[in-house]
Protein backbone atom coordinates (compact mmCIF):
# COMPACT_ATOMS: atom_id res chain seq x y z
CA UNK A 1 0.00 0.00 0.00
CA UNK A 2 2.86 2.39 0.71
CA UNK A 3 3.94 2.18 -2.95
CA UNK A 4 0.52 2.98 -4.42
CA UNK A 5 0.42 6.46 -5.95
CA UNK A 6 -2.42 7.98 -7.96
CA UNK A 7 -3.59 11.58 -8.28
CA UNK A 8 -7.08 10.62 -7.04
CA UNK A 9 -5.99 8.65 -3.96
CA UNK A 10 -4.90 10.01 -0.58
CA UNK A 11 -1.36 8.79 0.06
CA UNK A 12 -0.66 6.25 2.78
CA UNK A 13 2.16 7.46 5.04
CA UNK A 14 2.47 4.43 7.32
CA UNK A 15 0.69 1.73 9.23
CA UNK A 16 0.72 -0.10 12.54
CA UNK A 17 -0.13 -3.80 12.85
CA UNK A 18 -0.16 -5.10 16.40
CA UNK A 19 -2.10 -8.34 16.60
CA UNK A 20 -5.79 -7.57 16.31
CA UNK A 21 -5.15 -3.80 16.09
CA UNK A 22 -4.54 -2.25 12.67
CA UNK A 23 -4.08 1.45 11.96
CA UNK A 24 -3.49 3.16 8.63
CA UNK A 25 -1.92 6.64 8.61
CA UNK A 26 -2.78 8.79 5.61
CA UNK A 27 -1.36 12.14 4.53
CA UNK A 28 -2.87 15.18 6.25
CA UNK A 29 -5.64 16.88 4.32
CA UNK A 30 -5.66 20.53 5.40
CA UNK A 31 -9.12 21.22 3.98
CA UNK A 32 -10.79 18.35 5.81
CA UNK A 33 -12.20 15.09 4.54
CA UNK A 34 -14.83 14.42 1.90
CA UNK A 35 -17.51 13.57 4.47
CA UNK A 36 -17.17 17.03 6.02
CA UNK A 37 -17.63 18.73 2.66
CA UNK A 38 -20.47 16.52 1.44
CA UNK A 39 -22.46 16.94 4.66
CA UNK A 40 -21.67 20.60 5.37
CA UNK A 41 -20.23 19.66 8.80
CA UNK A 42 -17.52 22.32 8.55
CA UNK A 43 -20.12 25.06 8.62
CA UNK A 44 -19.67 25.95 4.96
CA UNK A 45 -22.05 25.53 2.10
CA UNK A 46 -22.86 22.16 0.60
CA UNK A 47 -21.06 21.17 -2.59
CA UNK A 48 -22.99 21.85 -5.78
CA UNK A 49 -23.99 18.93 -8.00
CA UNK A 50 -21.36 19.61 -10.67
CA UNK A 51 -18.62 19.41 -8.03
CA UNK A 52 -20.15 16.26 -6.53
CA UNK A 53 -20.22 14.60 -9.96
CA UNK A 54 -16.55 15.51 -10.51
CA UNK A 55 -15.65 13.97 -7.13
CA UNK A 56 -17.54 10.76 -7.97
CA UNK A 57 -15.80 10.45 -11.36
CA UNK A 58 -12.34 11.08 -9.88
CA UNK A 59 -12.99 8.66 -7.01
CA UNK A 60 -13.99 6.01 -9.55
CA UNK A 61 -10.72 6.63 -11.43
CA UNK A 62 -8.75 6.03 -8.23
CA UNK A 63 -10.67 2.81 -7.50
CA UNK A 64 -10.23 1.64 -11.09
CA UNK A 65 -6.48 2.09 -10.65
CA UNK A 66 -6.50 -0.01 -7.46
CA UNK A 67 -8.55 -2.76 -9.12
CA UNK A 68 -6.85 -2.83 -12.54
CA UNK A 69 -3.78 -0.59 -12.72
CA UNK A 70 -1.47 -1.25 -9.80
CA UNK A 71 0.58 -4.36 -9.02
CA UNK A 72 -0.55 -6.24 -7.04
CA UNK A 73 -4.21 -5.45 -7.67
CA UNK A 74 -6.09 -4.23 -4.60
CA UNK A 75 -9.67 -4.11 -3.41
CA UNK A 76 -10.65 -1.22 -1.16
CA UNK A 77 -13.15 -2.25 1.50
CA UNK A 78 -14.09 0.97 3.29
CA UNK A 79 -15.24 3.75 1.00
Amino acid sequence: LLRVHHKNLVGLVGYCDEGDKLALIYEYMANGDLDEHMSGKRGGSFLNWATRLKIVAESAQGLEYLHNGCKPLMVHRDI
